[in-house]
């Protein structure tokens, strides 16, 4: 069985004589097929055509790049807005810094004059303590001139730390007349406290 041109051909266009009339009508029958699908690709349609008679873009990537202006405004307006807020925070922190920072100024200068004050006092307690140093001198010198009879009973009245203050200023002489004055006992103490 040789199949030659000329019957190739009969078949095939049996084949593909019935496919191309079918085609034609499903062209033409298609608004009445499917409506729904037909009034969508009419409306696409005719939106191409105002779009290209506006000069407006046609295509997705042309109306993505036509919104980019539009993106970058609010991209900018976003970024603006965050900035802002960074800023309104920033100066509610550094508002707080300075109170906080007034309140130490404050402290400082209290401290300050506080401090003044006391170097003052101890300034008048370091004159008064020259002053009653010197009258003390003068009195201990008074006092040890005294006979060891008369100085007993006065040095028994005086406190401790009295006594331990005129032996440390007192000379040599003034030391033993002193302890020679007291009480073993206290004489004593005495020397333990000094020593």
């Amino acid at each position: 069985m040789k199949i030659n041109k000329k019957s190739l051909l009969n078949i095939l266009a049996l084949i593909i004589g019935p496919i191309i009339p079918m085609v034609v009508a499903a062209y033409f029958l298609f608004p009445y097929i499917n409506t729904t699908k037909y009034q969508k690709v009419v409306k696409q349609f005719k939106k191409e055509q105002q779009s290209e008679s506006k000069g407006a873009p046609t295509t997705e990537v042309d109306m993505i790049g036509g919104n980019s202006d539009t993106l970058k405004d609010r991209v900018f307006q976003k970024s603006i807005a965050r900035l802002k807020s960074k800023n309104d925070y920033l100066k509610s922190v550094n508002d707080s810094l300075n109170v906080l920072l007034l309140a130490k100024d404050k402290q400082i200068k209290k401290l300050q004059v506080q401090q003044k004050t006391e170097s003052d006092s101890t300034k008048m307690t370091t004159q008064n303590k020259k002053i009653s140093d010197k009258q003390f001198t003068e009195n201990m010198k008074s006092l040890l001139s005294l006979d060891i009879e008369q100085l007993s009973p006065i040095i028994k009245e005086m406190s401790d730390n009295v006594v331990v203050r005129l032996y440390e200023k007192g000379s040599s002489l003034q030391k033993r007349k002193l302890l020679q004055s007291l009480q073993a006992n206290r004489a004593a103490k005495l020397m333990k406290e000094v020593l």
